[in-house]
């Protein structure tokens, strides 16, 4: 339901935030550099979406992935979230549909 979307939304934004410093703290110890893609979430509420879109976007992370999609609501719905996301998602940046 949208509130346990919303909910959930915050608690993903807080683990984001606490995710990128880490990661920034952390060096790779395989040799290589490695990427860091943010999931955009927000179930199929168009206002969530826009808010994880935004958020994540205004992260300057290497890529972005959209989550939480493809995995049971209506075909038409998971359309109309990708659609929405990608006019927010920076354009020069790889995109993951997970």
């Amino acid at each position: 339901d949208y509130a346990y979307a919303k909910r959930s939304l915050a608690l993903t934004e807080r683990w984001l935030d606490r995710c990128i410093a880490r990661f920034g703290e952390t060096e790779c110890p395989y040799g290589h550099g490695q990427t860091l893609f943010p999931i955009v979430q927000g179930c199929v509420y168009p206002d969530l979406r826009r808010r994880a879109a935004e958020n994540v976007a205004s992260k300057g992370a290497d890529g972005n992935a959209i989550g939480g999609l493809a995995v049971g609501e209506p075909t038409d719905k998971m359309y109309e979230m990708v659609e929405l996301v990608n006019e927010i998602l920076p354009e020069d940046k790889p995109r993951y549909l997970m």
